[in-house]
C-alpha cells in the first residue's frame, strides 16, 4: 500500500509459522520472499520464557519460534501454565 516503508517482514501464525521478507522493486511491484524462519531457535529474553524453553527440551520438542508462537505454541503455552493438553480449537 502507499506510504509502506520496506523492507518489510510479514509474520502468519497459523498451525505453523510463516514468515517472509517483503520488498518493493523499482517498478514499484512487491516481491514477498518465503523463509523457513519459524523453525529459527526461540530466543527467551525473561525468567518464564526460559522455563517454557526448558519445558520444551523436557518434551523433546524444538525450540523454535514456530512452537512459541503458533497453533502448536498456544497448546504448548497453555500445557505449560496449567498442565492441561489441549487442542488449539479447544483453548479458542
Amino acid at each position: 500500500g502507499k506510504g509502506k516503508k520496506y523492507p518489510a517482514l510479514f509474520i502468519a501464525p497459523g498451525t505453523g509459522l510463516g514468515i517472509s521478507f517483503v520488498s518493493r522493486r523499482f517498478n514499484s511491484s512487491i516481491l514477498v520472499f518465503p523463509t523457513e524462519a519459524g523453525h529459527c531457535p526461540f530466543a527467551p529474553s525473561t525468567e518464564e520464557e526460559f522455563k517454557f524453553l526448558n519445558f520444551l527440551k523436557k518434551k523433546k520438542k524444538i525450540g523454535s519460534w514456530e512452537n512459541a508462537l503458533s497453533g502448536k505454541g498456544l497448546s504448548l503455552w497453555y500445557e505449560f501454565f496449567s498442565g492441561k493438553k489441549l487442542s488449539p480449537q479447544e483453548i479458542t
